[in-house]
């Protein structure tokens, strides 16, 4: 073999085991693998069509974009749209204050009036929405406010115990003595009913003086009971308080106690922690009371309350929730209440384990006891305050979270 010949293998063999080298190399570093192949599942009692499972009605497979694996995601629901009227569904809640609205109550004029910590002023909001100031003046630091009935006049108390009176049509006030607690309005808005607390008990009274703070009457002497006593002018003015005692472990006796003495009946109400609110005429209660055998959770009552028949026609309601969370219409057949979607053992003793529960609004016939749901609020809500408006259309209640004040339309 010449050696040209033998140069020409040589040259070949190499170039042979270079190209062996560089497809060995293809293999292990460039060519990707073929995909893994699974043979369709198919369905013998159904028709074969090469989709994939989407799953149940409203998932969808995708792959994780962190694992690379499959998933399956489900789509959200349905938009709820929530009822402009309230129809006993789902219904919209319209904001009506932007801040926190302290002591708020419906004026005879049909507006919300309430009190601004931040600004120290009054303001109201009336029946068309606008806002507007009910005084100019600015009252720093209120911590409580009593109203009249027509919501112009109001008692306003202080952190040092201070307190005035104040008439907002005409702009005058009138300082009280520190030693007066717990007020309440006449239906004219003239008079107020108050105790009178001193630093000797047998010195607390019960009484009631003009709306300046002059013409103090005594009505009953308090001496340790204060505490047993409610501050609640009937609408008759025959009525300025109610006292109770205890009977036994789940039942209390109420007295109604009247400006003049009067020799009144009472009435047992099948609990404790009574708070009674009257019906526009002043013949009925409507109250709230816990009871220890029914884990300790507020129920609402109505009663005869008026003369002769006080105690007569008293009515287990069967609705659980206070009777500060309800507003009697203006015909006094039906009440309307804020009631919580869940009740809490032990709510009766302490509220605020609600606080956090969303409540539902009720009528409730206090003839009859029926009650019909109105509305569910689209979004969570839990009331302290609820008021109807004069017309019956607007139902208003104050949110106990944020402090504002919301409305629901009823037509």
């Amino acid at each position: 073999m010449s050696l040209d010949r033998r140069k020409i293998i040589s040259i070949v063999i190499i170039l042979a085991v270079a190209a062996l080298l560089g497809f060995l190399m293809y293999l292990a570093f460039f060519r990707k693998p073929p995909p893994d192949i699974t043979p369709l599942d198919v369905d013998t009692d159904g028709p074969i069509t090469g989709l994939p499972d989407v799953g149940p009605a409203g998932e969808r497979p995708g792959i994780d974009p962190d694992t690379g694996l499959p998933f399956v995601s489900t789509l959200p629901p349905e938009e709820i749209i929530p009822d402009e009227i309230a129809a006993g569904g789902i219904t919209r809640v319209n904001a009506l204050s932007a801040t926190y609205a302290q002591n708020s109550v419906l004026t005879s004029d049909g507006s919300l009036a309430y009190y601004n910590r931040a600004q120290s002023k009054f303001f109201k909001i009336t029946p068309s929405g606008s806002l507007k100031e009910l005084s100019s003046k600015e009252f720093y630091n209120v911590e409580n406010v009593n109203w009249s009935s027509s919501g112009d006049r109001a008692v306003l108390e202080y952190p040092d115990g201070s307190k005035i009176t104040y008439d907002f049509n005409t702009g005058r006030q009138y300082t009280l003595p520190k030693e007066w607690q717990d007020f309440s309005f006449d239906s004219s808005g003239d008079q107020i009913a108050f105790k009178h607390i001193a630093q000797n008990k047998e010195n607390n009274w019960l009484s009631t003086a003009s709306f300046d703070g002059s013409n103090m009457f005594l009505v009953e002497p308090l001496g340790e009971n204060a505490d047993k006593v409610q501050v609640n002018w009937s609408p008759t003015g025959q009525v300025v308080a109610n006292y109770w005692e205890s009977r036994d472990a789940a039942r209390q006796e109420v007295y109604f106690v009247g400006l003049h003495g009067e020799n009144f009946k009472s009435t047992i109400v099948e609990g404790r922690g009574f708070d009674g609110e009257w019906t526009g005429d002043g013949q009925r209660l409507l109250y709230s009371v816990y009871n220890p055998n029914q884990s300790y959770i507020p129920n609402l009552w109505i009663v005869n309350a008026s003369g002769e028949s006080i105690g007569s026609g008293r009515k287990n309601l069967g609705v659980n929730t206070w009777v500060d969370k309800c507003d009697i219409a203006g015909d006094n057949s039906y009440a309307y209440c804020a009631v919580p979607q869940q009740m809490p053992e032990g709510a009766g003793l302490y509220p605020e384990l609600t606080y956090d529960i969303p409540d539902d609004f009720y009528r409730i016939n206090l003839q009859t006891g029926e009650r019909e749901l109105l509305a569910q609020p689209y979004g969570d809500y839990t009331s302290d305050r609820v008021m109807l408006s004069p017309d019956g259309s607007k139902l208003y209640f104050r949110d106990v979270n944020s402090g504002r004040l919301y409305e629901i339309r009823l037509k």
